[in-house]
């Protein structure tokens, strides 16, 4: 399963910035969950000229594996 976000704003006529944010669920056959893989991004776009652009993004991901779920018994 998958669900990705992502959101983009003009600053101004030069300068462009993004944000994104996912999340990936691996399950196996037997409905447990087997892996879940987070990721985070910004990145930018300023416009030097009509032909030139400086960009720049940092994007970080990090992955579980293995989860187990357990419920607790309270007695």
């Amino acid at each position: 399963h998958n669900l990705a976000a992502s959101i983009e704003r003009q600053v101004n006529h030069r300068l462009t910035l993004d944000i994104r944010a996912g999340l990936e669920v691996t399950q196996e056959s037997s409905g447990e969950i087997d892996s879940v893989l987070v990721s985070t991004g910004a990145g930018f776009e300023y416009a030097l000229n009509r032909n030139l652009a400086l960009t720049g993004d940092l994007d970080f991901e990090m992955q579980f594996y293995s989860i187990q779920l357990h419920a607790s018994d309270q007695t």
